[in-house]
């Protein structure tokens, strides 16, 4: 699992692929992030949950309002989505000219549907991930 804050945004990688309920899913995840990482969760937030068969799943929660008077109480809003599109962007090019890369302002994209496993997990570190509308641009 690999977490990025930012002041009203929060994404989370996750390689679990499937989830039975993604509402206790999310709830046990929002729990997690207060007690390992710190991060002070309250108010009204926008989940959006991207499946896809190969990363597994992208979580975005997106602050939209505080509560004032109750720093324990959370409202989420969840939307999945699946089947989602993912591109690893990178700007340095390190891959032999067999694969399928598309070349946009100084950068390199490749669907991680074409890589291997092992070419997946080597470069998840080092690449962000492009997904949703950010997807239409490359394409």
């Amino acid at each position: 699992m690999k977490v990025v804050t930012s002041d009203n945004k929060i994404v989370i990688y996750s390689c679990k692929k499937e989830v039975e309920d993604i509402n206790s899913y999310v709830k046990k995840l929002i729990f997690r992030l207060k007690k390992q990482y710190g991060i002070n969760i309250f108010g009204f937030y926008q989940i959006n949950v991207f499946k896809n068969s190969n990363v597994g799943m992208i979580i975005e929660i997106i602050k939209e309002d505080d509560i004032d008077f109750f720093e324990d109480f959370v409202d989420l809003k969840i939307k999945t989505y699946d089947n989602t599109d993912v591109y690893f962007a990178f700007n340095d090019y390190f891959f032999d000219k067999k694969k399928d890369i598309k070349i946009k302002d100084n950068n390199y994209y490749i669907d991680i549907n074409t890589l291997s496993y092992k070419d997946f997990l080597f470069m998840t570190e080092f690449c962000d991930y492009i997904y949703d509308s950010l997807i239409s641009d490359i394409k």
